[in-house]
């Protein structure tokens, strides 16, 4: 009997794991197993779909039987390397050469011959104004500075970029931050950035450390408050002050040859302070209007924060001459500035053991911003070309950003910032949230009552502006305002 018991156990386990063995090789968890048309059950195999990289959902049936196709921008060296590299020598660097690769590519692929028209930075604008004044139909693409393109936005030079043919503004090859930004009330777009300018992630705004100055005060690195969650301009201006003390002066003041817990230019770390709450200097409303984004609270406090350590600390410096405070910080005279991501490649040959963090956030509340400068290359089409121009000019900005993101951004964000210019894994991790944080404002860009400005003004100025934001707020209101006016009028325009 005990026997037979046993041998009854062990015939249900076997059949039991038998069914259980089933169960798992034959219908993956229960699900039945489509039929292949015989009323059998057959497993099958579905082919991983390959997925499209940019350039592959560019036409490959378009040519241009090698017309030139011609781009106009500023003739300062790196505005013409983020571009128009048209020929390498042994001077040329490692992104140069990707550079122009991707221009090749591309005109060999669309079999067009690409012409780079360079002017002036001082020239720039009028050299637009009259090519839009005398008809000619001399530039497919104008690159310039974003403060001068927008220039020639408000005065309704441009074509709409939601109106060019072969542009995919849901690719993630444009930025998206510009794209929302940039639009009017009425969702119009007249200039654009995105993986076309490698620069576009080279201008984000971020502070830089001399990592040994605060490692030999004992003083927490930036790092550690970045993981935390503590990096705050409070937090930013207590440490300032802080290694301040620590550092051997000669009283001068003098950039050149004093010591400063931070230094900062006029263009740089005033502007970057007031958008350290992630909030744009203009705001738009449900109703398409705009409001003054800074009149808010929290703005109001880190400003003052700001301006304190800037007005009343003897820890920072403020100047105009931006090669001097860069190379101050490259010296080891200067423990913090301010200054674009880009910068890293020249610190880096400095030799100093510097590190890297986002601009200080208002409060522990807000998320980074980092601004993206208006010197950077500012993409724009003008509507006064014909059809077919149009079009061709819409797939070469097209196949440029395709290009680039494949291309030309993965190589200046992978090597040449983040594997030849960061010296730690920190600092790694603290490039990926400065690029997320990304920001194009649209005040910054257009200058409406010069209102994106007005941490500048407040420091340079305090006798108009009055010394703190409110103030300052109150006296370009008015004007900013005022000045929109033209923003709304070009929804009006054909």
């Amino acid at each position: 009997m005990k026997a037979t018991i046993i041998s009854r156990v062990m015939l249900l386990v076997l059949c039991l794991a038998m069914i259980a063995g089933l169960a798992s090789c034959g219908n993956n968890g229960g699900t039945s197993l489509p039929s292949n048309g015989n009323g059998n059950n057959e497993q099958t195999t579905t082919p991983p779909v390959a997925e499209l990289s940019p350039i592959d959902t560019l036409p490959n049936d378009v040519t241009y039987n090698y017309e030139d196709f011609t781009i106009l921008l500023r003739n300062g060296s790196e505005h013409i390397a983020d571009i128009a590299v048209e020929k390498l020598t042994s001077e040329s660097s490692s992104v140069e050469k990707a550079v122009y690769e991707r221009n090749l590519d591309i005109q060999e692929h669309f079999q067009v011959n690409f012409v780079f028209v360079t002017t002036a930075v001082s020239d720039f604008k009028a050299t637009v104004n009259k090519a839009v004044q005398t008809g000619d139909h001399l530039y497919d693409v104008i690159a310039g500075d974003g403060r001068t393109v927008f220039d020639g936005v408000i005065a309704g030079y441009y074509a709409d970029w939601n109106d060019l043919e072969y542009i995919d503004l849901d690719g993630d090859w444009w930025s998206q931050s510009a794209r929302k930004e940039w639009a009017t009330p009425a969702g119009k777009l007249f200039a654009m950035n995105g993986d076309l300018s490698y620069m576009s992630i080279g201008n984000n705004a971020a502070m830089f450390f001399n990592k040994s100055i605060l490692n030999d005060a004992g003083i927490t690195s930036p790092y550690t408050h970045a993981y935390a969650n503590t990096w705050t301009m409070e937090t930013f201006s207590q440490i300032v002050k802080q290694v301040d003390a620590n550092l051997n002066h000669d009283d001068t003041n003098a950039i050149e040859s004093d010591s400063f817990g931070y230094a900062t230019q006029q263009w740089r770390g005033p502007i970057y302070a007031t958008f350290s709450a992630g909030i744009g200097s203009l705001v738009k409303n449900g109703d398409g209007k705009y409001e003054i984004g800074f009149k808010n609270e929290t703005i109001y406090n880190v400003v003052d924060t700001y301006l304190d350590l800037v007005f009343d600390s003897d820890a920072a410096y403020y100047g105009t001459n931006l090669s001097k405070i860069r190379n101050a910080f490259a010296s080891g005279n200067v423990v913090f500035t301010d200054d674009n991501v880009k910068c890293a490649v020249s610190f880096k040959g400095s030799g100093i053991d510097f590190g890297i963090v986002p601009i200080p956030k208002a409060t522990e509340d807000v998320e980074y911003s980092s601004l993206v400068g208006s010197g950077t290359n500012t993409f724009a089409v003008l509507k006064t070309l014909k059809s077919a121009d149009l079009s061709r000019a819409s797939l070469m900005l097209e196949a440029m950003a395709c290009y680039g993101h494949e291309d030309v951004i993965p190589y200046y964000y992978d090597t040449i910032l983040s594997y030849q210019a960061m010296q730690d894994e920190d600092s790694l991790e603290m490039l990926k949230i400065i690029r997320n944080a990304g920001f194009f404002d649209l005040g910054h860009y257009t200058t409406f009552g010069s209102i994106a400005d007005i941490t500048k003004l407040i420091i340079d100025n305090p006798g108009t502006y009055g010394e703190n934001i409110y103030t300052a707020i109150a006296v370009l209101e008015g004007k900013t305002l005022a000045e929109l006016e033209v923003w709304y009028y070009l929804d009006q325009m054909q």
